[in-house]
């Protein structure tokens, strides 16, 4: 015997209610709006824009929901492919984190860039990290420099700081983006590292994407991203 119509219904209404006030809805939605800020509740001012359908889940009582065509959300964030490009031209990220606690997080905002177009991904972590990081793919460049406070003598942190920083500048004018705080911990030393570093990629007007531990980082100096302007 088939389920009940309005058991059926019911239960529609209740995921429904369920995912309009779920976290993961509301992250969704605000990617959606930040890709088509153009887009009214109701559509888009042109059909070539994204998408973004409102419906009702099943019910009113569900509140709205934003459907998005999956397609229509890759090909906006994607770059485009071009037989004239060569390798570099469709973006170069550098990942800053990864100790020897974390290593997943690092690889996989590193390995996510190169799957949705970027052509080189590299991931800036401590030594313990490093080697674990590069046995996941071969794929990214990975650059053991970071350093936590058990392997630095508190008469060397300064130097070691300074010499941190004049590598990771040598390479900081290549990247079109910085991703901040995967894996990172909350190692003071390396906090204080990775906070020289936010610094020079500001001075260096290159965009800085705050994730994980890095929002820790922020949360405990403001300053470091107060009066960050918004790349258009």
């Amino acid at each position: 015997m088939g389920a009940c119509p309005h058991a059926w219904r019911h239960h529609l209404q209740h995921r429904g209610r369920m995912w309009a006030t779920s976290p993961a809805f509301r992250r969704q939605l605000f990617l959606l709006r930040s890709l088509a800020p153009t887009c009214a509740d109701g559509g888009c001012a042109s059909s070539s824009s994204l998408q973004v359908h409102a419906m009702s889940a099943a019910s009113a009582a569900a509140g709205p929901v934003y459907e998005a065509g999956a397609e229509a959300v890759v090909r906006r964030i994607t770059p485009p492919l071009d037989r004239a490009r060569h390798k570099g031209q469709a973006g170069k990220i550098a990942v800053i984190g990864g100790c020897r606690e974390y290593t997943g997080a690092p690889y996989f905002a590193a390995i996510s860039a190169l799957k949705v177009g970027a052509d080189l991904s590299h991931v800036f972590c401590t030594k313990d990290a490093a080697t674990v990081i590069k046995s996941y793919s071969p794929e990214l460049i990975v650059h053991p420099i970071l350093e936590e406070s058990y392997s630095v003598k508190d008469d060397e942190r300064e130097s070691v700081s300074s010499s941190i920083l004049a590598e990771i500048a040598k390479w900081m004018e290549r990247f079109d983006c910085i991703v901040v705080g995967p894996g990172l911990g909350r190692d003071s030393f390396l906090m204080d590292c990775v906070s020289n570093i936010m610094r020079h990629a500001r001075q260096a007007n290159i965009p800085t994407v705050i994730d994980g531990d890095g929002l820790f980082l922020i949360t405990n100096d403001i300053g470091l991203v107060e009066d960050n302007f918004l790349p258009s």
